[in-house]
């Protein structure tokens, strides 16, 4: 972790991660295309194939992969494209579990 926050601290709020300082890009969606499911992750590939002119949702996927980016669900519209080895290090609730508990 400390290795890509330069051993800066995560500052939480109301038990949410602000990963926005190590972020690499924000995605933003309309209102009621995110979910909080797994179907979220097909919407940030979709939107990489397109914005990227990728061949496939699968090449999308791979490119997250290739540059370790992790999609962090920062709101019920925006998509975080966070540092897989941050994401992963730090146990957190966000908006994702918000949207599938409906509040």
């Amino acid at each position: 972790m400390n290795e890509i926050t330069g051993e800066k601290p995560i500052h939480f709020k109301d038990g949410r991660p602000d990963f926005s300082e190590w972020s690499e890009g924000e995605i933003e969606f309309e209102s009621g295309v995110l979910n909080g499911s797994d179907n979220d992750f097909d919407e940030v590939y979709k939107y990489l194939q397109k914005t990227k002119g990728l061949n496939n949702k699968t090449a999308a996927k791979v490119l997250l992969n290739t540059k370790e980016l992790t999609p962090h669900h920062l709101s019920n519209t925006v998509i975080q494209l966070t540092p897989t080895k941050l994401h992963g290090k730090i146990p957190h609730i966000g908006s994702a579990s918000d949207m599938r508990r409906g509040i």
